[in-house]
């Protein structure tokens, strides 16, 4: 299981997010966003993996299947008020610490998502 402070700890480290209040609304924006986006036995994974005080974020969206990543980004841009470049930055910091906290979470993350987003 990944740890919520960890997962905040980790994502603070990064250049991109100034300090552990922005990591905490970025991991929370890009859980909520990301969810809808898995594919089913991804999202199941998703959850086993997070802690209760994320299972929240990734109740609020309804299933959705994206063509590109430009859908993604939009919803992280609007979670957090800024562009969708910047939303796709802070969602690929994330999928990325999710990725190495759970590698297999991450091929199903991954799998999940158009080659846009990145690997």
């Amino acid at each position: 299981m990944i740890a919520h402070q960890d997962l905040v700890d980790r994502v603070a480290a990064h250049e991109e997010i100034a300090d552990t209040e922005e990591a905490q609304r970025v991991v929370h924006a890009v859980i909520t966003s990301l969810s809808p986006h898995l594919a089913p036995e991804a999202r199941k994974d998703l959850r086993r993996e997070l802690p209760k005080s994320l299972w929240e974020d990734m109740d609020r969206g309804q299933a959705v299947s994206p063509q590109h990543s430009g859908t993604l980004a939009q919803q992280v841009g609007e979670e957090l008020n800024c562009p969708p470049e910047r939303g796709l930055q802070l969602a690929r910091v994330v999928v990325s610490e999710l990725s190495l906290a759970s590698p297999i979470l991450g091929r199903e993350i991954a799998d999940s998502l158009p080659d846009t987003f990145g690997s």
